[in-house]
């Protein structure tokens, strides 16, 4: 099974653009799908037996940067998708 690390997006989320004091920050997984939010499956067999394993993304946990760690139990919603705004 093949699995990565999901990209962590934020808003504002780009390069040349500042945020602001005080506005809120959204944050999710930028590249979402089998290999970082599942799920994802694999199965071995060895004479009779099957096992198979699944890797279902449950959450995260995203450093800061000053110390400060936001705790996350899903994989966010980008702000404007699907004509809605969404968080973590």
């Amino acid at each position: 099974m093949h699995l990565e690390a999901p990209e962590v997006a934020s808003t504002p989320n780009d390069p040349d653009t500042l945020g602001a004091v005080g506005l809120p920050v959204w944050l999710w997984v930028a590249n979402p799908g089998p290999t970082t939010t599942g799920p994802n499956s694999t199965s071995a067999t060895a004479g009779d037996v099957t096992v198979t394993a699944t890797a279902t993304f449950s959450g995260m946990t995203i450093g800061m940067g000053d110390g400060t760690t936001i705790e996350c139990t899903g994989s966010g919603t980008e702000p404007g998708s699907a004509g809605r705004v969404g968080g973590s």
